[in-house]
């Protein structure tokens, strides 16, 4: 059994604000929060965290940016993708002139969506995940002491077959969960850039040909989603600095 321990860095969001991104050479929507550092047991079970720093990225890349100096930090809360980027420019920077950019043209949305394609690449996903490794292990140990004592084999032999069928185990186990976080996130990333940047979901579609499934589909359901969408309206809130 692989038993490890393991120190990860993680970022929780707490605020929404909007800066310029030196990646993206545009004015984005930036996500503000702490950066903690976590040690878990078989990367898993957790030991310790502690805050490590603060900081801002932007939403779209992911780039340490700076917020704009007179840009409002709203609470996580006020502001969603299906408000659309302009409402948070509108909340964070009330009486400026800096408003948001929005990929307007073909060949910008073809940049986005094959953005979002290498993002959600599976060589790209995190695969430091100790539960899947543990229940694909698991599995993979009770599967082997079946067809062992099916096949009658002795205490070396069956011993041999139950560590390949952990080994085996928990490398799937790993490579479903990779799979299954690399779908997901091209669904959710596909969507929410759709209603963040007000796209016409026809744009994506075509953008999307040529991409892998998962892209393809990805659109397909956010075309989906859009077209029976209700708007809904929540002027209640108020920008919090």
């Amino acid at each position: 059994m692989f038993l490890y321990v393991s120190t990860s860095r993680q970022f929780v969001q707490r605020n929404w604000a909007v800066g310029h991104c030196r990646r993206c050479v545009r004015s984005e929507a930036l996500r503000v929060g702490e950066i903690l550092k976590s040690v878990k047991f078989h990367s898993a079970i957790p030991l310790h965290r502690s805050k490590e720093s603060e900081g801002a990225f932007c939403d779209h890349c992911g780039t340490p940016s700076v917020p704009y100096p007179d840009s409002y930090h709203l609470d996580i809360g006020y502001w969603t993708y299906a408000d659309g980027l302009p409402a948070l420019f509108e909340a964070c920077l009330p009486d400026s002139e800096i408003t948001s950019q929005p990929y307007s043209t073909e060949p910008e949305v073809r940049r986005l969506v094959l953005s979002i394609s290498r993002a959600t690449s599976f060589l790209r996903m995190d695969l430091n995940q100790g539960f899947p490794a543990l229940f694909g292990g698991a599995g993979g140990m009770i599967l082997g002491g079946v067809i062992a004592a099916c096949l009658g084999e002795g205490p070396t032999a069956a011993a041999l077959i139950v560590s390949t069928g952990l080994v085996v185990g928990g490398v799937g186990g790993l490579l479903l969960a990779g799979l299954r976080s690399s779908w997901r996130s091209a669904r959710e990333l596909v969507f929410n850039n759709v209603m963040k940047y007000g796209i016409d979901p026809v744009h994506v579609l075509d953008a999307a040909e040529g991409q892998p499934r998962r892209i393809r589909l990805a659109a397909q359901q956010a075309a989906y989603l859009v077209s029976h969408r209700s708007p809904t309206h929540n002027d209640d809130d108020k920008p919090t600095a």
